[in-house]
């Protein structure tokens, strides 16, 4: 089925990576560019801290998801403080993300639609823009893909592969903490596959939950190292899930709910965690 798509394929990643690569070298000079942004700082700390041997266990590094903070900070470890080497992997990370755009058409019985959204992608302004900040933005992008690449190549059965699915989602919650939904959905995506044989649903449900538990445990324990409170989730985890999943939160006119009097980031961090 996916015949002959090889040569418009090869050209739509090429197109993907040029454009983020034009954008990247066209911006080097801008001082607005160079200007980072409050949460590129955060992270750009968090990732020094990393880099220098801290493991990310500093005081006031438990607020934001963490998972963006030890990826930008192995890199800064194995390249040095070079950023411009940052931005380029992420060039190639989000082309690696329309190739998995495609590979789902392609698991989808439908390779010419994985081209057409693959060649979607690899235009669209937004993604580029944003591979170039030092935004967990373009992770999240090629862990959502990722995870729909994996349910989708997913067997009914497989205990070990349902303790790996489990850690990955772990991982895209660490990466960015409303994408704990997506236990629900694999949870959903899992009982549908295996309704044939309903013996492996309950054996399938452990492993994915024993992979889910270990690996937020560990993003529970880093809480514990730092504030001296096991939380699942960073402070700005219910912030972004107050923010997206609240009904009336479109209607107001305020960013913080009402519990959350100050827009100091220590009292706002301190209010979430309660």
């Amino acid at each position: 089925r996916t015949a002959g798509y090889g040569t418009a394929l090869a050209a739509t990643l090429l197109t993907a990576l040029g454009l983020r690569l034009l954008h990247l070298f066209t911006s080097v000079d801008n001082p607005f560019f160079l200007a980072l942004s409050a949460d590129e700082l955060y992270y750009l700390d968090f990732a020094k801290d990393v880099a220098n041997g801290g493991l990310g266990l500093g005081q006031g590094l438990n607020f934001m998801d963490p998972l963006y903070g030890y990826i930008l900070g192995a890199i800064l470890r194995l390249t040095g403080d070079d950023l411009f080497i940052v931005r380029l992997l992420q060039a190639v990370v989000d082309t690696l993300s329309a190739y998995l755009i495609y590979r789902i058409g392609v698991e989808l019985q439908s390779p010419r639609a994985g081209l057409l959204a693959a060649v979607l992608y690899a235009v669209c302004s937004i993604a580029v823009f944003y591979s170039a900040l030092l935004l967990k933005t373009t992770w999240v992008a090629f862990f959502c893909l990722l995870w729909v690449w994996l349910l989708l190549r997913s067997e009914p059965g497989g205990t070990w592969r349902w303790i790996g699915i489990g850690a990955f989602v772990s991982l895209c919650v660490m990466l960015r903490s409303n994408l704990l939904l997506l236990a629900p959905a694999t949870v959903l995506w899992m009982a549908w596959r295996s309704w044939a044989d309903k013996s492996r649903v309950g054996r399938n449900l452990v492993a994915f939950g024993v992979g889910l538990v270990l690996v937020m445990s560990i993003s529970a324990w880093r809480q514990q190292a730092i504030t001296g409170e096991w939380q699942w989730l960073p402070a700005n985890g219910g912030i972004v899930l107050y923010q997206v999943y609240n009904p009336h939160y479109a209607e107001t006119g305020r960013v913080m709910p009402d519990f959350v009097p100050m827009l100091n980031p220590r009292e706002m961090q301190s209010d979430f965690m309660r």
